[in-house]
């Protein structure tokens, strides 16, 4: 039939359908994916961020690093986080449950790693090169869990998954490695201002140092914000958790 100029076409009830469901389809994809385990890990980091002793902020932690490891930590960083959105829940129930034991007991171990360095940056654990690498060595633990929890949806996304892992596990704690080793071996900086041992110049030293005591001030003006946000954020982990481990888990 002819349709006149002004004739108005409506749209079909089945397209309209398909996409009001389009985002609730995508919403349910990404849930089913196994990037909901790496949600307790952002959001922790993110609660942690503002809270480290001043040798872990960016301004230090990040100072003078070789382009190379910064270039391989930032995309194997990436990857890590990214890739998850391809895997999915293992089909089989063992791998399923021992992937999420390691995962749950690795992130209760990153979570006290960082509450270490947060409450006591002094004590002997936090200037240990064990303590003080402690958040850069422990991943390796929720990291296996989710790719033993998970299979890929793609071929090739699940050895990717594993290199991306190595590559930034490597990365990360040899820029923790190389920090420490600026601080003379002892970790000594790490709760106050570092005193950075064969730095390229005096004066970049003591910018560092300007930085650090200038954040150090920043902490004790906020010391109410910090120690309200860790249990604010804890919460909010522990409720993705549960709600993620119920959402894999299989009765029986």
């Amino acid at each position: 039939m002819h349709r006149g100029r002004d004739s108005v076409v409506t749209p079909s009830p089945e397209r309209d359908t398909t996409a009001r469901s389009l985002p609730a389809r995508a919403l349910r994809a990404l849930s089913n994916s196994s990037f909901g385990l790496m949600v307790p890990v952002l959001l922790l980091n993110l609660a942690c961020a503002g809270s480290l002793p001043p040798t872990y902020q960016p301004e230090v932690f990040w100072h003078d690093v070789p382009s190379a490891l910064a270039l391989t930590e930032h995309i194997s960083r990436t990857a890590v986080t990214a890739l998850p959105l391809a895997m999915s829940k293992s089909e089989s129930r063992p791998r399923r449950r021992l992937g999420l034991a390691l995962y749950g007991a690795g992130l209760v171990a990153y979570t006290a790693a960082w509450a270490a360095l947060i409450l006591a940056p002094r004590s002997g654990w936090s200037l240990h090169f064990v303590g003080f690498s402690a958040p850069a060595s422990l991943p390796i633990v929720w990291l296996a869990g989710i790719g033993v929890a998970s299979r890929a949806r793609w071929r090739g996304v699940k050895p990717l998954f594993w290199l991306a892992s190595a590559l930034f596990l490597a990365s990360h704690l040899g820029h923790t490695a190389l920090v420490f080793s600026r601080l003379g071996g002892s970790g000594s900086g790490a709760g106050g201002a570092p005193a950075f041992h064969g730095a390229r110049s005096s004066k970049s030293s003591a910018r560092v140092r300007r930085v650090v005591l200038s954040r150090e001030e920043d902490v004790r003006r906020s010391k109410i914000f910090r120690s309200i946000r860790p249990v604010a954020t804890s919460i909010c982990a522990r409720a993705v958790v549960a709600r993620v481990i119920t959402r894999w888990q299989v009765p029986g």
